[in-house]
């Protein structure tokens, strides 16, 4: 599994296995450190999560060009 994540201050986007993602979160509450990302959703391959990826930062840049 894999998902997409974004992180809360910035807005920039990554991709992570779903294994890794829980040791990391893990690791920083063990730590009382705050949890600076979210997921977005989770996808069954890097592939599928690399395209909605493509796709989100599309339609974020499509949205700043819209309001600028």
């Amino acid at each position: 599994m894999w998902v997409v994540c974004k992180f809360k201050d910035g807005g920039e986007m990554f991709i992570n296995s779903r294994k890794a993602r829980e040791s990391m979160v893990n690791t920083l509450l063990e730590l009382n450190q705050p949890i600076e990302s979210i997921v977005l959703k989770e996808f069954e391959t890097y592939a599928e999560a690399d395209e909605y990826k493509k796709q989100m930062i599309a339609v974020d840049e499509q949205i700043k060009k819209t309001l600028n």
